[in-house]
């Protein structure tokens, strides 16, 4: 048995600016805005290991000590301008900057018997550098005519990602350079009903705990290490939408394509290793993964009296994945992992909100997964239900609230 006493402190600190200028026509205007955050991650791990069977000891020889400490300095810089012309049409533009810089520094100590002494393991040891500079330019052209409006706009997106491990002197640079369309055509068949269709283009940028290099051991034979290789994946999203608005009920309707190319998915193999005759696996990430959805959802929100509001609505849908994953076991025979799947699930969600006697306010929510399942895993049904009250103070200056989560302790997936 292995147990864990780490130490972790968190320092954060943020500055944020932002500048609005409005000219003598509606809608033109200027907005400028940048922010700067530093976080600072010292976490200590003692690792102390006992065998348990047949009798309990200390296996003080496989006892660690890891240091991690992470500095990380985010920037985010960014203009948006707006111009109307015409009766109806209006033009966006702007340009946005998120630089990023990470520095860990990862010192991995085993205890050496004869010295007595925690030694540095330089094999696992190494300081990571990491950067990522992305910028992102974009422009919007909206207009309508009669019942009809329509707009559409591309965003450009030019990445540069670096990291380096020091001692090792390892190596890597990803640069590219994307296109981000995007369209919106809404027709009114009157002023409480429209049917809007949409797409567009999204990108979603790994996480630093899934590009971490440095490995977690679970136990001797299970270790967990990110991929510092990792790239983006993409989404597709069609949709086709109807809203009816209504003094008491809104009602609200889509139907919806996402299509997600070079997705990532964890996935765990042989390393070759052997640990007193039992292989060792490891835990990774890897684009490998492409997925269809099509989907139904609707929502509504249902007003029967003044002190009564009613929230909710449901979405089902169906997912289909292919993708494969290949290496080698520790016999050094090829293997396939399968990540096909195909599953249909869906969720359901319910808000209740009262305004009380003096100001008071209750609300109440309750939300239900269906089971789910995917290439290598299931997810069984959950659901549960979260309360709060509150209460305005000081003509509004203050408010106090009191809040329940997972009410009916249900909430176990």
């Amino acid at each position: 048995e292995k147990f864990d006493n780490s130490k972790i402190n968190n320092d954060l600190w943020e500055v944020s600016l932002n500048y609005q200028k409005k000219f003598k026509k509606e809608g033109h205007q200027l907005s400028i805005h940048y922010t700067y955050e530093q976080i600072l991650d010292k976490t200590n791990s003692l690792f102390t290991n006992y065998n348990s069977y047949p009798t309990v000891f200390h296996q003080i020889s496989k006892d660690l000590n890891i240091f991690n400490h992470q500095n990380n300095d985010t920037q985010l810089f960014g203009f948006d301008y707006a111009l109307p012309f015409g009766e109806k049409s209006l033009l966006e533009m702007g340009y946005e900057a998120y630089l990023e810089d990470l520095a860990t520094n990862y010192n991995y100590k085993s205890f050496a018997i004869a010295t007595q002494f925690f030694t540095v393991m330089s094999c696992f040891s190494n300081i990571l550098d990491y950067n990522s500079n992305v910028h992102s330019f974009y422009s919007t052209l909206g207009s309508s005519y009669k019942k009809l409006s329509y707009s559409a706009g591309l965003r450009v997106e030019i990445a540069d990602v670096n990291y380096m491990l020091e001692k090792s002197a390892d190596f890597y640079n990803h640069k590219k350079t994307d296109f981000f369309p995007s369209t919106h055509i809404t027709y009114e068949f009157s002023e409480t009903s429209n049917l809007t269709f949409s797409y567009g283009k999204r990108i979603s940028r790994p996480e630093y705990w899934i590009l971490n290099p440095f490995e977690t051991k679970i136990s001797e034979t299970n270790i967990v290490v990110g991929n510092p290789k990792m790239e983006p994946f993409f989404i597709h999203l069609y949709e086709l939408k109807h809203v009816k608005n209504g003094q008491k009920l809104t009602l609200s309707s889509s139907i919806y394509i996402k299509d997600y190319t070079n997705a990532p998915e964890r996935v765990t193999f042989s390393t070759g290793e052997l640990v007193n005759g039992i292989p060792v696996e490891m835990t990774t990430y890897k684009n490998i993964a492409a997925l269809h959805q099509i989907g139904f959802e609707q929502f509504a929100n249902f007003t029967p009296f003044k002190w009564w509001q009613l929230s909710g609505g449901f979405n089902i849908y169906q997912s289909k994945q292919k993708g494969i994953f290949k290496f080698k076991d520790f016999n050094n025979i090829p293997k396939t992992i399968d990540f096909s799947s195909n599953d249909f699930s869906g969720y359901f969600s319910l808000s209740s909100k009262f305004t009380l006697p003096k100001e008071w306010r209750l609300q109440t929510s309750y939300k239900y997964f269906a089971p789910s399942e995917g290439a290598i895993s299931k997810r069984k049904e959950y659901y549960f239900m979260d309360a709060a009250i509150s209460k305005n103070l000081f003509n509004n200056k203050a408010s106090i609230t009191f809040s329940l989560t997972d009410i009916i302790n249900s909430h176990k997936i």
